[in-house]
């Protein structure tokens, strides 16, 4: 541990991440508890989640991945997505561990290089590009980058809609349409959250046509709060 800490701290530290990295089933989930507890309790510094999230060791790199989107902070919050730029050719795994992490920062730093993911502009009104393309029969030509956000698509929308930023909730509006029903259910939530009533008349049409149950019943909820709104609230 690089921070100025009690030296009784330190050794309680490193012996606990002794154990995450090099320990049994058993020792790992018992030392992970024991480093939650530490974080909550202000033991751990940001800066040396932040270090550890570095680290070459995967279960100390995760644990601190992890930790980063509990501590809420915006510092946070920038290291998260500094790793996810700087993993976006890695695991696919740690990516979605590390939006994840984002989801539950719930900073709105986030926000863009989260739709960058889906090849989402932020631009006049949340722009998409990619995932709207292949939706109108635009095919991307990289079956690699397919690949990728068809993975990431569902963990990416559930990250923003925790964000609760109103420009994430504009751009996530074409997937009301999308094939998967929890990704229709987490862009709904997200109009909610956000207040934005511009698609109201969608979320009519899926309250009352949408093949799921819980679906439906997502839209008919949201529309039942967001009906009383003024339109264009989040402008």
């Amino acid at each position: 541990m690089a921070a100025k800490l009690p030296r009784r701290i330190i050794a309680q530290l490193d012996e606990q991440i002794g154990k995450l990295s090099k320990g049994v089933p058993e020792e790992r989930q018992e030392a992970m508890t024991r480093l939650v507890g530490f974080e909550q309790s202000g033991t751990i510094p940001l800066e040396s989640l932040i270090e550890m999230s570095d680290s070459p060791d995967s279960n100390l790199a995760i644990y601190a991945i992890m930790a980063l989107g509990r501590n809420k902070s915006t510092e946070a919050a920038k290291k998260l997505v500094k790793l996810l730029e700087d993993n976006r050719q890695g695991n696919m795994v740690k990516i979605e561990m590390i939006v994840d992490a984002l989801g539950a920062a719930g900073q709105k730093v986030a926000t863009r290089p989260l739709l960058g993911l889906l090849s989402i502009d932020v631009g006049a009104k949340g722009k998409l590009l990619g995932w709207l393309g292949r939706k109108s029969g635009k095919e991307q030509t990289d079956p690699e980058q397919v690949r990728v956000q068809d993975y990431l698509t569902l963990p990416v929308v559930r990250a923003l809609e925790n964000l609760m930023d109103p420009a994430a909730a504009e751009a996530l509006a074409p997937f009301l349409d999308h094939s998967d029903p929890l990704v229709r259910w987490h862009a709904i939530q997200a109009m909610l959250k956000c207040r934005v009533t511009d698609y109201n008349g969608k979320l009519q049409q899926m309250s009352k046509e949408d093949v799921h149950d819980l679906v439906r019943e997502a839209a008919l909820i949201a529309l039942s709060e967001l009906s009383p709104l003024p339109q264009s609230q989040n402008n």
